[in-house]
């Protein structure tokens, strides 16, 4: 029995030993910073800033291998932490938000064939780009919805996803899951946005949706410093150098741009009330800038009249006036 524990204890001593070289062998030194900077990113391993995790990007930011501000969902409060850290100066970063651009639903835009596969837009949009009849529509199969972990993605009864801001993270997930790339990253709290993605010309998408951008340019065009261009027929937003654009929006025959100063995306994407309010609106609006105009057109012409008849008076009491000989 005592040999028995004799042996049993020197091969326990041997192996702690052997544990205790092997530690200090294969000792991998791990920079406290890394697990400093871990704790502060928001752990949601959603891949936004382009890596495996929080985790992978935490150790890729100690060793000087990218910026510390590529984290959507940490924001600005995180940059600031982060940059404490390091020693670094930190960089203000705009909140970002995800947006679906289109707002052509069922009701608005016409389909050309009916799909009974799996419920995906990946796998729609394979069967000949999907039965809707614009190929850049959304096609509203969810798949973006699936894939988003904070509930911000809904789905219209007449099949179009629309994102709600202030569930958004910024995580990008929809984006990369959308087939037709409809879903662009857009800066939070911004009004005005191109519900469109199209780029037939003006007489195709005219036949196929009551809300397709047409090009027209009236809103880039109308109005100085606007910061809207046209880009193959379809109108795009400079958010780096956005101004108000209540005009432009006003602009928009066909309710391409949104405003979302006075609508809610949800009303507006979910039914037609708020698009045939915002009708009458722009009618309304436009009605008085040309009494406006007629006014002031009047007012000018009768400062004129007056202006012409005080002249012609003057001219006339000149005349009249005797000159005195000269004695």
């Amino acid at each position: 029995m005592l040999t028995a524990i004799a042996v049993l204890s020197g091969v326990g001593l041997i192996a702690g030993i052997g544990l205790g070289v092997a530690s200090k062998v294969f000792y991998v030194y791990v920079d406290p910073k890394i697990e400093a900077i871990n704790e502060i990113l928001p752990q949601a391993n959603c891949g936004a800033c382009g890596y495996t995790g929080c985790s992978d990007y935490a150790r890729s930011i100690v060793e000087g291998e990218v910026d510390i501000s590529l984290c959507p969902p940490g924001g600005s409060d995180t940059v600031e932490k982060v940059a404490a850290i390091m020693g670094v100066e930190a960089v203000a970063v705009e909140p970002i938000t995800a947006m679906v651009m289109c707002a052509g639903g069922s009701d608005d835009c016409s389909d050309l064939a009916e799909y009974h596969g799996p419920y995906d837009c990946t796998y729609a949009h394979l069967v000949g780009d999907g039965p809707k009849a614009c190929k850049y529509g959304c096609l509203g199969y969810s798949s973006c919805q699936k894939v988003c972990d904070y509930d911000a993605i809904n789905i219209t009864e007449t099949g179009l996803a629309w994102i709600d801001e202030e569930k958004c993270i910024g995580c990008k997930k929809c984006v990369n899951t959308c087939p037709r790339n409809l879903i662009k990253m857009v800066p939070k709290g911004r009004k005005m946005h191109v519900l469109c993605s199209n780029h037939y010309s003006p007489k195709e998408i005219k036949k196929i949706c009551k809300v397709g951008c047409t090009g027209c340019g009236v809103c880039s065009k109308k109005f100085k410093d606007a910061c809207i261009k046209i880009d193959d027929f379809l109108a795009v937003i400079d958010y780096q150098n956005q101004v108000e654009l209540v005009d432009q929006a006003q602009a928009c025959p066909v309710e391409s741009i949104i405003d979302l100063e006075r609508y809610q995306l949800a009303s507006w994407v979910n039914d037609h009330q708020a698009k045939d309010e915002y009708k009458a609106f722009k009618k309304e609006q436009k009605a008085k800038k040309k009494a406006a105009k007629a006014e002031a057109a009047k007012k000018a012409k009768e400062a004129k009249e007056a202006k012409e008849a005080a002249e012609a008076k003057e001219t006339k009491e000149v005349k009249e006036v005797k000159v005195p000989k000269e004695t």
